[in-house]
């Protein structure tokens, strides 16, 4: 239905702290990694987007989401926001963050076979 929705938020939001970072000239290796997480965000976004139009759950016209015609749908669509989205947002963020575990444990790994 809007769970989407979380996962732009959380992608807009790493969008404005990575120009800030960069405007800052603060750390700007944490400003490239965080490139992949706001990339994974909104990309799934926009797939998610793609998919609730095709299955007819998003319309041109206001109030675009379907279930925001009633009071009973809106309070469906915004429980399914703030489980199913923000459930994403974490899950994406984790997988985000392992990902970087991963990497920098490899990295090391490999600096301790070469300077070995």
């Amino acid at each position: 239905m809007a769970c989407f929705t979380a996962c732009l938020a959380e992608g807009f939001a790493v969008y404005l702290l990575r120009g800030r970072l960069r405007a800052h000239h603060h750390a700007p290796a944490l400003e490239h990694k965080l490139g992949s997480l706001q990339t994974m965000l909104l990309g799934g976004s926009a797939l998610l987007l793609i998919e609730h139009i095709w299955h007819g759950e998003i319309s041109a016209v206001f109030p675009f989401f379907t279930r925001a015609q009633s009071s009973e749908g809106l309070n469906e669509m915004l429980h399914e926001i703030l489980t199913v989205g923000v459930g994403m947002d974490l899950l994406v963020t984790a997988g985000w963050g392992l990902g970087l575990l991963i990497t920098g444990l490899v990295s090391r790994s490999m600096e301790n076979k070469t300077c070995a």
